[in-house]
C-alpha cells in the first residue's frame, strides 16, 4: 500500500508538471518564431520601400551600378523597360502596402515599381522559412534536464514523507504481533488447565461440549498468533513457477479425496515472491471452495501484464452484503458456523493480505448457474 502511494504520487506529480512543461514549450515554440517573422517582415518592407526611394532618387546613368549594390540573397534587384510577368505592379510603395505584400506571399514573389518613363525596378524575392532549430534544441535539453530534476526530487520527497509512516506502521505491527503472542501465551495456560479439570467430569451430560469449546478457542488462539506471525514475517523472495504451484496445490488437495480440477496449460509461469506464502493464500481459497462448495475449479489465464487465477465452486454462494465482509477477521457467514465446517473465520483474510502483499487482488462474484467465484489478479 505504501510502494503504490508513492508511486501513484510520483506519477501524479511528474505527468502535471511535464504536461505544464509541454505547454509552455509549445507556446514559446510557436510564438516565438511568429515574433522573429513579424520583425523580420517589418524590416524586409522598409528595405523594399527604400530600394524604390533610393533607385527613384538617383540619375539613370548611375542607376546599374546601384542596383549591383543592392543586390542580397533575399532581394534580386533589376532595371527593365516593362514590368516582369505576373508581378503586382506598384507606382508609390510604402511600407503599409510592402507589409500587406509580404503577409499575402510568405515565401517570396516578384514586384515591379514603376519610375515613369518605361522605366520598372523589378525584385525577385525569396523570403526564407524560420525554423529557430538553436531554440527548439535548448528549450528541449532544458526540458529534459528539468524533468530529470523533478523526478528525483519527487522521489525524494515522497520518500522523506513516508519514512515517519513507514517506521511507525513496522512499530505498530511488532507491538500487534507481541500482544497477540503474549495474549494467546497467557490463555494457553488456563486452557491447558481446564481440560484437564473437565477430565473428571465425564459422566457429565456437558463433558463432549466442554470439551469441544475448549478445543476450538484453542485453535482460533493457534490462528490468531500464526496470522500475527506471518503478518509480521518478511518474505523469502525467490523465483519459482507460479503455474507448477497451483498445480501441486490442487493435486495435493485431490490426493487427499477433494474435487479438485486445475487448468493451467503446460507454460512455465516465472513469478518471484515467497511460495510458502502464496501456497498458503491458494490453499486457503480452494480448500474453502471444496469445504464450504463440494468442489473446486480452478483455472489459469495468463495475460502480458497481469495473472487471473479464477476458482469456482458449486456452493450456495455468499449473500452479496457479505461478499466483502468475509475478508473481515474472525467473521464467517451464518451457514460456515458449525462445528462439522470449523474454521476460524481467518482464512480469507490471509488469503487477501498475502496477495495485496503483491500489489494482487482478491474478488468474489456469484454465479448465475449457483456457486461461488473467487477471481486473484496478480501483477507480472
Amino acid at each position: 500500500m505504501k510502494n503504490n502511494l508513492a508511486r501513484q504520487t510520483i506519477t501524479i506529480l511528474s505527468s502535471a508538471f511535464i504536461i505544464v512543461l509541454l505547454a509552455f514549450l509549445f507556446i514559446v515554440n510557436t510564438m516565438t518564431p511568429l515574433l522573429h517573422q513579424e520583425m523580420h517582415q517589418q524590416r524586409l518592407a522598409a528595405y523594399l520601400v527604400e530600394i524604390f526611394a533610393t533607385v527613384d532618387n538617383v540619375p539613370a546613368d548611375k542607376t546599374p551600378q546601384l542596383i549591383n549594390e543592392l543586390n542580397t540573397p533575399i532581394v534580386h534587384v533589376m532595371e527593365a523597360k516593362k514590368p516582369l510577368k505576373g508581378a503586382e505592379q506598384m507606382v508609390a510603395p510604402d511600407i503599409m502596402k510592402m507589409h500587406h505584400w509580404i503577409r499575402r506571399h510568405p515565401h517570396g514573389g516578384d514586384l515591379s515599381f514603376s519610375l515613369g518613363s518605361e522605366r520598372w525596378i523589378n525584385l525577385e524575392v525569396n523570403l526564407p522559412r524560420f525554423h529557430d532549430w538553436w531554440l527548439i534544441t535548448g528549450f528541449g535539453l532544458v526540458a529534459f534536464i528539468l524533468i530529470l530534476a523533478f523526478i528525483a526530487l519527487c522521489v525524494w520527497a515522497v520518500h522523506r514523507l513516508m519514512r515517519p509512516t513507514t517506521e511507525l506502521s513496522n512499530n505498530l505491527l511488532h507491538d500487534r504481533t507481541q500482544m497477540l503472542a503474549a495474549i494467546s501465551h497467557d490463555l494457553r495456560t488456563p486452557i491447558t488447565r481446564l481440560k484437564l479439570r473437565v477430565e473428571y467430569l465425564q459422566d457429565s451430560e456437558q463433558y463432549q461440549k466442554i470439551l469441544a469449546d475448549l478445543d476450538e478457542m484453542e485453535a482460533m488462539l493457534t490462528a490468531v498468533l500464526s496470522f500475527a506471525r506471518d503478518d509480521a514475517r518478511h518474505d523469502n523472495t525467490e523465483h519459482f513457477d507460479l503455474n507448477a504451484l497451483l498445480d501441486s496445490v490442487c493435486n495435493d488437495m485431490s490426493d487427499t479425496g477433494f474435487a479438485v480440477t486445475y487448468n493451467g496449460g503446460e507454460k512455465r509461469l516465472p513469478f518471484t515472491g515467497d511460495i510458502n506464502n502464496l501456497k498458503r493464500a491458494f490453499s486457503n481459497l480452494i480448500g474453502n471452495a471444496v469445504k464450504y462448495g463440494g468442489q473446486a475449479d480452478v483455472r489459469l489465464y495468463c495475460g502480458d501484464k497481469q495473472i487471473k487465477i479464477e476458482i469456482d465452486d458449486r456452493g450456495p454462494g455468499i449473500p452479496d452484503t457479505d461478499l466483502e465482509r468475509v475478508f473481515t477477521p474472525f467473521y464467517r457467514v451464518e451457514q460456515s458456523r458449525s462445528r462439522e465446517t470449523g474454521g476460524t473465520g481467518l482464512g480469507l483474510t490471509v488469503a487477501r493480505d498475502i496477495i495485496r502483499s503483491y500489489n494482487g487482488e482478491i474478488e468474489l462474484r456469484n454465479l448465475s448457474q449457483g456457486g461461488l467465484r473467487v477471481k486473484v489478479m496478480l501483477r507480472l
